[in-house]
């Protein structure tokens, strides 16, 4: 299950689930957007969206929409 899903399961905030698996020992995988993804994410940051609104939609960091948005523009 992804981190996403457990958190919805049991009700808790997604940070919190990978503070626990983080110290259960639990890597995080980690995916490497597509550039469709990328274009996707540009497209919404033109319709004037911010990365937290991005991140939220597309179920990514914000943090991480921002670092692909600013490094390829």
């Amino acid at each position: 299950m992804s981190a996403y899903d457990l958190a919805e399961k049991y009700g808790h905030n997604r940070g919190t689930i990978m503070r626990h698996l983080a110290t259960a020992g639990v890597r995080s995988r980690v995916a490497v957007p597509t550039d469709d993804e990328i274009a996707h994410w540009r497209e919404l940051y033109a319709q004037g969206l911010g990365y937290k609104t991005i991140a939220r939609r597309v179920e990514r960091n914000h943090k991480t929409i921002r670092k692909y948005l600013t490094s390829t523009a």
